[in-house]
């Protein structure tokens, strides 16, 4: 499988996934770059958390829109040596690192704080769903998380989960993909 970064310094260059991954979904092309025109204005400068990453493109579309830096977050060691290789293939490695665990663990044990999350997991693993509260936690003040999960499952759930005043909730629909946006609220 082959994805293309859409645009900016690295547009148009090809990742490329192992045929070990063929049980992968990777966000599409058109929800990328409908997140990424979205975010625009919070990208350059950014430092990004790609969760759940998979093939990394996410993170590679922020990096190539001017992105300070990107955590590459991803259990699978396959997926997170494909990713490693794009970021020397890239020249990002001052830029770009890859965090081969557990996003549960990673989150436990993660001291940094990011401007922008992208949290794509499994859309079928509901342990993975909830550790939304404990992700929100690595925000900045004004960070925004992206959550994709399957278009159409109720968010309100989630809304209300979280402290109202605290975090904005909006949706957006892509086709069968959902993302929720998160953003903390100014006290």
């Amino acid at each position: 499988m082959k994805l293309r970064v859409i645009a900016g310094d690295l547009k148009g260059r090809i990742i490329t996934l192992p045929e070990k991954s063929v049980r992968f979904r990777p966000t599409q092309g058109r929800v990328r770059q409908a997140l990424a025109e979205i975010l625009k204005e919070k990208i350059p400068g950014a430092v990004v958390a790609d969760l759940c990453a998979g093939s990394g493109a996410f993170g590679f579309e922020c990096l190539s829109r001017g992105a300070r830096e990107v955590h590459f977050v991803e259990h699978d060691r396959i997926l997170a040596h494909n990713i490693s290789e794009f970021i020397k293939r890239f020249g990002l490695e001052k830029r770009a690192m890859v965090h081969v665990q557990d996003v549960r663990h990673h989150g436990m044990t993660c001291k940094s704080s990011f401007d922008i999350i992208f949290y794509d997991p499994p859309y079928a693993d509901n342990e993975l769903a909830g550790l939304l509260p404990q992700i929100l936690e690595l925000l900045s003040p004004h960070g925004t998380l992206l959550y994709e999960r399957t278009a159409g499952k109720d968010a309100e759930t989630a809304q209300t989960a979280f402290d109202g005043t605290r975090y904005s909730h909006e949706t957006r629909n892509y086709g069968d993909t959902g993302v929720d946006f998160y953003t903390r609220r100014n006290p």
